[in-house]
């Protein structure tokens, strides 16, 4: 029997694939079915993925076109952190990794995953500050990106 705790975290979501889907580093659901289905019909060999989730930490990153800095990013990621779960020094490292890579210049959310090296650094960054997913609205459905 499912804990009270596991029946409220616990969410169903979908997601669209087909030829040209990509989850090596995030995976991204939706808990819209329609959305899901969208993104199917755009791809060949497509179909429709359902499944169910619990989520321990969430990193909410608002809507799909919101914007902000590789430094504000890792800034909410160390704010919503235990840090005293979390090697400092290697925390450093990662957080100037990520910047590097990024550069110093605010971009929609959507930029840190565009591609696959940028969900790369993306998901190693949330990762270290103990994140499993990411949360955005994308046309005003909750979706959320998996961290793999």
């Amino acid at each position: 029997m499912k804990s009270f705790y596991q029946y409220i975290t616990e969410l169903n979501l979908y997601r669209g694939v087909g030829d040209g889907s990509d989850d090596k580093y995030i995976t991204w659901y939706t808990i819209d079915k329609k959305l899901a289905q969208g993104y199917a019909d755009k791809r060949n060999n497509s179909k429709l993925i359902t499944t169910t989730i619990n989520l321990k930490k969430v990193i909410d990153l608002f809507r799909d076109n919101y914007t902000l800095t590789p430094s504000s990013f890792v800034s909410i990621a160390i704010k919503n952190t235990d840090i005293s779960t979390i090697d400092i020094e290697q925390g450093k490292i990662i957080r100037k990794n990520f910047i590097d890579y990024f550069g110093p210049m605010s971009r929609e959310v959507i930029h840190y995953w565009k591609d696959s090296k940028s969900k790369q650094q993306t998901a190693i960054m949330l990762k270290f500050f103990g994140f499993d997913a990411i949360r955005i609205t994308e046309d005003g459905i909750d979706t959320y990106g998996i961290l793999n």
